[in-house]
């Protein structure tokens, strides 16, 4: 198939028709992913994000909790979340430096969704998902730290 989905259990889309939404931007051949407004993200100098304060301002990365890909953009780069990582951090920020690395873009459409937070990780920060935070953390800082010493905050 020459696309994908990715969507968390904690995302609600009130759009009826939002999978036509997402794909409509992949008329530009140079466009790799499309996410939801919202889940752009900036990296600080340590690795980690925060969310852009405008969505007029280019992300370093985007976070995949609604996202549509295009396969065979992936397909150059190896699996679409990179095995090193252990679910839930760190996998979406690698696959967007890796795609625009590759010469891909991203970009992001708004939708009317509804976050139902921790419901994927928990509030607990030493159990679940969430005790894979910092190890990821390393990996990332390890691979991309040429790319974060560019950062300055």
């Amino acid at each position: 198939t020459p696309f994908y989905v990715t969507l968390n259990n904690d995302f609600l889309i009130y759009d009826k028709d939002w999978l036509k939404k997402m794909h409509a931007p992949f008329a530009n051949q140079q466009i790799a992913q499309v996410v939801i407004e919202g889940t752009g993200c900036w990296l600080d100098k340590d690795g980690v994000g925060h969310p852009l304060p405008h969505p007029s301002l280019k992300a370093d990365y985007v976070e995949t909790c609604c996202m549509m890909g295009r396969t065979d953009a992936v397909r150059e780069l190896g699996p679409l979340f990179d095995p090193a990582y252990k679910f839930c951090y760190c996998e979406d920020s690698d696959l967007s430096l890796r795609l625009r690395a590759k010469g891909w873009e991203i970009t992001h459409i708004p939708l009317n969704v509804e976050h139902i937070g921790n419901v994927t990780l928990g509030d607990d920060n030493y159990s679940g998902a969430k005790k894979y935070l910092i190890p990821n953390l390393q990996i990332f800082k390890q691979r991309w730290g040429k790319y974060l010493e560019t950062k300055y905050f």
